[in-house]
């Protein structure tokens, strides 16, 4: 351009210089005016393309950002995909350690715990565990053997007092303690977030978000209806979700004996195998110390007990789709659901419930709860036969200790000798109906309480109790409307 301009000027002036005689002073002027515009003209065209250069310059910079901006995304993406595959393929990896485990320890009849071990997909594990915290556990990460159930809702304190005694005698492995929360109660769950943090392998938090009740009657029978929502809600998370074959329940306000664990451990295998079992229970409602004396003798009830139950995944998949808005215990009790079928109960509690104040205002606590006998003794579950307690065999065990008992009268019992120690020596007293067999219970101090028309502890209408350690049975006579 700079050349062209040049030579434009070059020329120009040798005309002028030639020629002048043939122009007049008009035709410069006009000259002069057109090289005027031609400039103006060209810097306005200069301009447009310095700008035109600069937008193509930033378009092309924000193509660069949005391509980058996708490639990052797409980077994104596929990270995210790998960490849930890698999750997953812990989780996998970790139970399949657990089988191989398992089943070493089956064959060596101990625990396996590779000491080469690094502890990376352990800790991994455990991280992607408690990931969300509360009703976080998967069936892939819940650990094997039986879960403890703990149900819990307002009561800070007497939570901690159970779960204290719970890890006193509870075996490292075996079973895993799940806390059932209903609601959000900062203190309770204060004390659950201090024993997952202290026992982050085997303590899961699990929270119940209750809804109402529907057609309440009765505004203050609403507990009732909570606490029927959140045992069902329970039940089916450890069942249904967890895939759990057994399951053990506590509640906030009990104390366990030494031999708590070794107690359901043996019998969860009589209750698998032996389908006249309704349940397995640590109490005994006429487990008072003057009522008490052998740690080793187990009994059958037809009336379901509570307080620190066991029962199996199948009874729950009988229960479930008919599972009651309220009152859930005594429902339990009922023909419906028990079906013929016995609950399997100790002479001498392995759990004492502590709770004076609950959902049932203190209902019996003064009279027959708070004098509860503990077991204190470790019994050795597995050393023992076990056998009676099972049916057939059962029935025919109590039918030979009252063909060999002693009928007497309730004026007889406290002549009765003082024994040194526990034996089969037998007595037998008769009642002729409930109303008889109340005043005697009344008389003797055992629960006069009854459920579904039958007395609490009571097999075939019997009820049996220690006095001065000799052994009683309260039996209906041979005309009895019982």
């Amino acid at each position: 351009m700079r050349n062209s301009r040049r030579n434009w000027v070059f020329c120009s002036g040798i005309t002028f210089f030639s020629c002048i005689v043939l122009f007049n002073v008009r035709s410069i002027g006009l000259l002069l005016e057109t090289a005027q515009t031609s400039s103006e003209v060209h810097t306005k065209d200069t301009e447009i393309s310095s700008l035109l250069n600069q937008l193509r310059v930033q378009v092309e910079l924000n193509n660069d950002h949005l391509k980058k901006i996708k490639d990052y995304q797409h980077i994104e993406s596929n990270l995210q995909a790998q960490v849930v595959a890698l999750k997953e393929e812990i989780d996998e990896s970790n139970s399949r350690i657990a089988a191989i485990k398992n089943s070493a320890s089956k064959i060596v009849g101990t625990d396996v715990v590779d000491p080469d071990d690094p502890g990376i997909i352990k800790k991994l594990a455990e991280e992607i565990r408690h990931v969300g915290g509360v009703n976080s556990i998967s069936v892939e990460a819940a650990p094997m053997g039986i879960p403890v159930i703990v149900m819990c809702f307002t009561r800070a304190a007497e939570l901690n007092q159970t779960l204290s005694g719970i890890f006193a005698v509870k075996p490292p492995t075996g079973f895993p303690v799940y806390i059932s929360q209903d609601g959000t109660n900062e203190a309770v769950t204060a004390v659950i977030e201090q024993y997952v943090a202290a026992y982050p392998e085997s303590v899961f938090h699990l929270r119940f978000a209750y809804t109402g009740a529907r057609n309440l009657e009765k505004k203050n029978m609403e507990i009732y209806h909570r606490i029927a929502a959140h045992y069902g809600w329970m039940l089916a998370k450890v069942f249904d979700e967890l895939h759990y074959p057994l399951a053990l329940i506590l509640e906030d306000d009990m104390s366990i004996s030494p031999d708590f664990f070794d107690y359901f451990y043996v019998l969860s295998k009589t209750l698998e195998q032996d389908s006249t079992i309704f349940c397995v229970s640590a109490w005994n409602d006429n487990g008072l110390g003057q009522f008490v004396a052998d740690p080793l003798q187990l009994l059958r009830t037809d009336v379901f007990p509570g307080l620190g139950w066991m029962l199996t995944k199948n009874l729950w998949l009988e229960l479930k789709k008919k599972w009651p808005s309220g009152f859930w215990d005594d429902w339990l009790r009922q023909d419906e659901q028990t079906r013929n079928r016995t609950c399997i109960f100790p002479e001498v509690n392995r759990v004492y419930t502590f709770g004076r104040h609950g959902s049932s205002g203190g209902q019996h606590f003064d009279k027959y709860l708070k004098n509860i006998k503990l077991n204190t003794e470790r019994v050795d579950f597995s050393s023992l036969d076990l056998a009676y307690i099972r049916e057939p065999i059962y029935h025919q065990y109590l039918g030979d200790l009252l063909k060999n008992a002693t009928t007497i009268t309730l004026s007889d019992l406290n002549d009765l000798p003082v024994l040194k120690e526990t034996d089969h020596n037998a007595f037998l007293l008769e009642y002729s109906n409930l109303n008889q067999f109340t005043t005697l219970a009344n008389e003797i101090g055992l629960m006069t309480d009854h459920k579904n028309g039958i007395p609490r502890t009571s097999y075939d209408g019997i009820v049996q109790f220690r006095s001065n350690l000799n052994r009683i049975f309260l039996v209906p006579s041979k005309d009895s409307t019982n």
